[in-house]
Parts: structure tokens; sequence; C-alpha cells
């Protein structure tokens, strides 16, 4: 239950924090140093926390290869918006499922003199749950991140970023049926945190 409320709280302030992004990210001022930014990642999710609606916690099984692909665009100093594909492959029991997180929202980052910059941002958007074969049906949820990450600027295009992000997703009934057998499945969660090392190219 504790843990259902603090998945709430995140949801909760995601969703107004949003807007605050969003009036950062759109001006009516001109801006002349607008770019586009596409980053390719590599790296590892972990499921942090996870209910499948029978009531009974999992911590899930381990780490999954992920890949990610973000794109970034700037409309005002130090702000950028951003639209994030990320996807991994996860085991349960005998069930292989592709669960893949579409998600757009914004980034603020912290630069200085050094080709060091860090950042933070936040998004919403679905995940996509699709196990393979023919047992369960594909489905699409809510779900919403928050993350971390750090740049190292090599050039004025090139650049290696890092970023540390948390997924949480509600899932519904018929969600959880991906990730569960019988009739106990009921609304749940899942809570997952990614770590991605990546090649950012800037236009």
């Amino acid at each position: 239950m504790k843990i259902r409320q603090q998945l709430i709280s995140a949801l909760v302030l995601s969703t107004f924090s949003i807007p605050v992004l969003a009036e950062r990210l759109i001006s009516a001022e001109p801006y002349n140093n607008d770019y586009v930014t596409v980053t390719g990642f590599l790296g590892s999710r972990l499921d942090i926390d996870f209910d499948d609606g029978t009531g009974e916690n999992d911590p899930g099984d381990g780490l999954h290869f992920s890949q990610a692909i973000a794109l970034n665009w700037n409309y005002k100093e130090n702000s950028e918006g951003e639209l994030l594909f990320s996807n991994s492959l996860r085991t349960d029991g005998d069930q292989d499922i592709y669960v893949q997180y579409l998600h757009v929202g914004g980034r603020i980052l912290f630069t200085n003199t050094t080709p060091f910059s860090t950042s933070i941002a936040l998004g919403l958007g679905g995940t996509y749950i699709n196990p393979t074969g023919d047992t369960y049906e594909s489905n699409l949820a809510f779900s919403a991140s928050m993350a971390a990450g750090i740049r190292y600027q090599f050039t004025d295009q090139l650049a290696l970023r890092s970023d540390l992000r948390v997924y949480a997703t509600l899932l519904r009934e018929g969600h959880s049926e991906s990730f569960c057998s019988g009739d106990d499945c009921s609304d749940g969660y899942l809570i997952e945190g990614e770590i991605l090392t990546g090649i950012e190219y800037k236009f």
C-alpha cells in the first residue's frame, strides 16, 4: 500500500511538473541557438518494484539489456524538449515480454565552462507491453518517467551522454495478465530503473 501511494505521488508530481518544463521549453522570444540532437543508447534495465495484480510484490528477475534512442531539440537557453523510445526484453517464468517506452517531455540543462554538463528530465507517455507467442495479447499502458543525466562534449557536434532513468507504469487488469496467470490478476504497477550510455550527434 505504501509503494502504491508513493507511485501515485510520483505520477501526480510529474503531471504538475510537466507544465513548468513546457513553459521553459516554449518561448515567444526568438532564440538564435536552436539545435536538434539524436542519441543512440545502450544500457541495462532493472525492476525496482512490480505488482502483477495478485497482491504479491515481485522484485523481478535481474538486469535486462536495453536499447534506446532520444531526439532532443532546443527552444530556450538550457532547456530541451525530448522524445525518447526505449526497448527491453524481460522474462517472467516461461514468458518473454518486450517492454517498450515512448515518452515525450522536457529536459533542463545545468552548464558551466567545462565540457561537462548535467541535466534533469521528466516525461509522460505510454508503455507497450508486447509478449512473444500467442498466449497473451499486447497492451498499452500509461507511464511517466524521471531522469538525471550527464553529458561530456567532445566537439561542437559530438558528445557522450549517460542517463539514469526511472519509469513508473500503471497496469490495469488487462495489462497485468501479460505478467501473471489465473483469475487473480487485477490492477498493479511496474517500476523500472534504467542506466543508459550513448553517443549524441548535434545538427
